[in-house]
């Protein structure tokens, strides 16, 4: 869930209803849509459409948790994807080794 007026986003635990941090105050900007791969051999990745800043950034996702069964995550911004077709762009997904964006205008 990404927090707007912080540019922050958090893992929300439906089960607990408990919410994690994910990513820190200004890490990602008008974050609109999410799209998450496990990859085997890259690891966990999350794309997130930056609808304002006109790009996708790419982030590295690692989880573990402790024995309070708190979860603790770490990431690593890996870079940013942008193209001239990007019209701000509100969402995106992943099928296979390809990436579909949608833009807003």
């Amino acid at each position: 869930m990404g927090q707007l007026n912080n540019a922050s986003l958090f893992y929300v635990d439906l089960s607990t209803e408990t919410t994690t941090q994910v990513l820190p105050p200004g890490s990602c900007p008008s974050a609109d849509g999410l799209a998450f791969v496990a990859d085997d051999e890259l690891g966990d990745l999350l794309y997130i459409a930056e609808n304002s800043m006109n790009r996708i950034s790419v982030w590295s996702l690692a989880s573990a948790m402790d024995e309070n069964v708190t979860t603790t995550i770490s990431t690593e911004l890996l870079g940013y994807i942008a193209s001239e077709d990007y019209d701000i762009p509100s969402t995106c997904d992943i099928a296979g080794n390809v990436m579909y964006a949608v833009n807003a205008r």
